[in-house]
């Protein structure tokens, strides 16, 4: 059998492209953040995942012993303060419901404001659309950009003749020759025009600059301390440090809404699911206090073991 080698074409840099490949991206990063313990056997932890990062919400029910996690949306009548009661879903393998929310269904919720009724985007669908979004641009500006360093000039001559023998006298000089005679007519009759009138390298700086910030706001929402400080010199502690203490307002806002719905699950099913939120940076902080700890204990044992041998 003959062996036919396929031709691999390489995809149009198009924004749907680079739309679809930062939300994808996004969204696995989102994920990372959810670290779940004593899940049922039954359940997807991918897709429970994506359902609360893209939706806001997920629904659990019980059938056949096994339990199940469905996607759907709240509904019913609001209760005194105005939360729905009911969780409305249809699923092609384990139907359609609408069961009262905390009587026959645990819902899990991903913040406080995916509990109100009537919201336009759940979760954190509207930070990662428009993150990618702008992501997307400005990879396009930059593949845009990036061409542009190839344009440099633009001529034009007066007749045919003197179209190509300018034509051999750049290609020549292109291949490496250090200069090149012509006739002096020709350099009358031949202009040359730069098509670049800024500076490529500059433009392309300020767009992975761009990037840079636009990439570091998001992990920022997310808890996440990504410097999007774009001073060129030397940061300080300070500076490295200053927007610390605000980091965690969103995923405090989602790890306590989540527990809440875990809570309601674990009470109700009788399960015993766990969830935290993965707190990066946190885990080096601790190794840095453990080995500090270590060094200390050990200076000790070598000073105590001097002063014996001193003795």
């Amino acid at each position: 059998m003959k062996f036919e080698r396929n031709e691999v074409i390489p995809p149009s840099l198009s924004y749907n492209y680079l739309y679809a490949k930062f939300r994808k991206k996004l969204i696995n990063t989102a994920c990372s953040l959810f670290e779940w313990e004593n899940l049922p056997d039954s359940f997807d932890v991918n897709f429970l995942n994506a359902e609360l990062i893209v939706h806001g919400r997920i629904g659990i029910i019980t059938k056949s012993g096994r339990f199940y996690t469905v996607r759907g949306d709240v509904g019913g009548e609001i209760n005194e303060y105005y939360k729905p009661t009911q969780y409305i879903y249809a699923n092609p393998v384990l139907g359609s419901g609408s069961p009262f929310i905390g009587r026959n269904i645990a819902v899990i919720f991903l913040t406080s404001e995916d509990t109100a009724p009537n919201i336009y985007v759940g979760g954190l669908s509207a930070l990662i659309e428009s993150t990618a979004s702008l992501l997307a641009d400005n990879e396009l500006s930059l593949s845009v950009a990036q061409k542009n360093t190839r344009l440099m000039l633009l001529a034009d001559a007066d007749n045919e003749a003197t179209r190509n023998s300018a034509e051999q006298t750049l290609k020549a000089m292109y291949n490496g020759e250090p200069y090149k005679v012509v006739n002096r007519r020709m350099t009358d009759t031949f202009n040359v025009n730069p098509l670049v009138t800024i500076r490529p390298a500059e433009s392309m700086r300020q767009l992975i600059e761009n990037r840079q910030y636009i990439w570091s706001c998001f992990l920022q929402e997310l808890g996440i301390n990504s410097n999007f400080n774009l001073k060129r010199e030397r940061l300080t502690t300070s500076e490295v440090d200053l927007n610390g203490e605000c980091l965690d307002t969103l995923i405090d806002d989602i790890e306590r809404t989540v527990l809440q719905g875990v809570e309601m699950t674990n009470t109700m099913y009788g399960t015993n699911i766990t969830f935290k939120i993965r707190r990066y940076g946190e885990e080096q902080t601790n190794d840095d206090n453990t080995e500090t700890a270590e060094e200390v204990v050990t200076t000790q044992q070598e000073d105590e073991k001097a002063g014996e041998d001193n003795e």
